[in-house]
């Protein structure tokens, strides 16, 4: 089955038949229900740069809400690096990338912890 978006062309396999959505690389295009091809709403992407910047947003202000944003610098630069290489690697989920950042913030600063007080 091929679904024409503009100048994508996006290959979807479903068994007909069987009544679960289905998802098409990272977005919504379309979803099998009951052995009906039915339409979705496509999500929107977001141009990298926004992305990014939406994504730091997220954990930043989750970070500043719970308590757990230690200095600015070092949170701005780990919440980058965490997120600039998981969008190197092809992931456009802005929650997903928010909340990857946020763990491995809470790790950096577990970490560095661990380090001032050995």
């Amino acid at each position: 089955m091929l679904v024409f978006l503009g100048t994508l062309i996006k290959v979807a396999w479903f068994t007909l038949g069987h009544a679960c959505a289905r998802r098409c690389a990272q977005h919504d295009l379309f979803f099998v229900r009951n052995g009906h091809l039915e339409t979705a709403l496509f999500s929107y992407v977001q141009p990298l740069p926004m992305l990014v910047e939406n994504s730091i947003q997220i954990a930043w202000d989750y970070l500043e809400r719970t308590g757990e944003l230690g200095s600015p610098e070092a949170a701005s630069k780990v919440l980058f690096d965490t997120i600039e290489m998981l969008i190197r690697h092809g992931e456009r989920r802005k929650i997903l990338l928010a909340n990857k950042a946020i763990d491995a913030y809470k790790r950096f600063r577990a970490e560095r912890h661990l380090e001032l007080v050995s």
